[in-house]
């Protein structure tokens, strides 16, 4: 008997990678178009899960990378390890937390690919350009509900990403925290139909017309609470507060390394005092864990630690 291929396992799609897999088989992109190869192997329920788990005997399986509510981690072309997610009560548990080379070529793949894929917590979801003058990420966020869906700074979207955000129930609103992450929230909203909400504060010099313009203390839907953050490059840049526990940042606070925050450099400030400020006010949020970042690394655990040695490091000791 071979050896059984790559496990894959099912949400409502798979996305990410070269690759997804799919009840017919796997699909591929070729420069004859999409080519679907057929799973072989078996299919099995884990009592454990709860989850229909596919076997396939494919090495373009192993590029899908990124699975609809799943834990992906690779770990060479034998297999992948499933990790299920417990929600929000452990949101280091969700997204990609180990991913290694294999023998193959879907490394690459996986790296140069960044279409949406799940975030840390169930109705959490990203997508990212990469801007090779800052050598980061550009981030986009949507965040799913049953009411009405939110996109948050939205970049892009490939033809793949469309039909997956139509698959999650399109948009209802598209939100841009400043005037320099405008990006494609013209073409999202055009597209999905949302109404658009952009800060007040740079009201009298918008571009287009919006639904909302929103100020310090609104909520635009239930959940979803807006602080005004002053002193960044733009006058009162959104940071959204969602849930109590996922902070949504503009252009104020980055990463432009994993596992710890910046600010902006002093030059972009319009001031600095008060964009200090603005920092120490979230380190006061009590129950944030996610940092969101519209520019660079999420910060998905301790949230609130990572914010207090970012203003540690704003505001040394004497």
């Amino acid at each position: 008997m071979g050896r059984k291929g790559p496990r894959i396992g099912p949400g409502r799609g798979f996305f990410g990678g070269a690759a997804c897999a799919t009840a017919e088989g796997v699909q591929k992109q070729s420069g004859k178009g999409v080519e679907v190869e057929p799973l072989r192997g078996e299919v099995s329920r884990s009592p454990r899960l709860s989850w229909r788990t596919l076997y396939a005997s494919t090495e373009a399986a192993g590029r899908a990378s990124v699975l609809s509510g799943l834990n992906l981690a690779a770990r060479g072309r034998g297999a992948l390890r499933m990790n299920p997610g417990d929600g929000c009560a452990d949101r280091g548990s969700m997204g990609l937390d180990e991913v290694r080379p294999g023998n193959g070529s879907a490394w690459g793949d996986l790296q140069a690919r960044r279409e949406m894929k799940a975030l840390h917590c169930e109705g959490f979801w990203g997508w990212s350009a990469f801007n090779a003058p800052n050598n980061i990420d550009f981030n986009g966020t949507l965040w799913v509900r049953e009411a009405g869906n939110v996109v948050v700074d939205p970049m892009p979207l490939s033809e793949h990403d469309r039909a997956h955000l139509q698959q999650l129930g399109g948009a209802a609103w598209v939100v841009i925290t400043n005037s320099d992450h405008i990006r494609s929230a013209e073409e999202v909203a055009a597209w999905t139909g949302a109404r658009m909400a952009a800060p007040l504060a740079e009201k009298s010099n918008w571009p287009f017309p919006c639904e909302r313009w929103l100020a310090d203390g609104d909520e635009l839907v239930p959940g979803l609470q807006v602080l005004a953050l002053e002193g960044s490059k733009t006058p009162g840049e959104l940071c959204l507060l969602i849930k109590n526990h996922t902070l949504v940042m503009g252009d104020l606070v980055r990463a432009h390394g994993g596992g710890s925050l910046m600010m902006l450099p002093d030059a972009k400030l319009r001031d600095r005092d008060a964009a200090v400020a603005s920092v120490e006010r979230l380190t006061q949020l009590p129950h944030v864990e996610t940092v969101l970042l519209g520019d660079g690394w999420h910060f998905f655990r301790a949230g609130i630690t990572g914010l207090k040695e970012l203003l540690n490091r704003l505001r040394p000791a004497d």
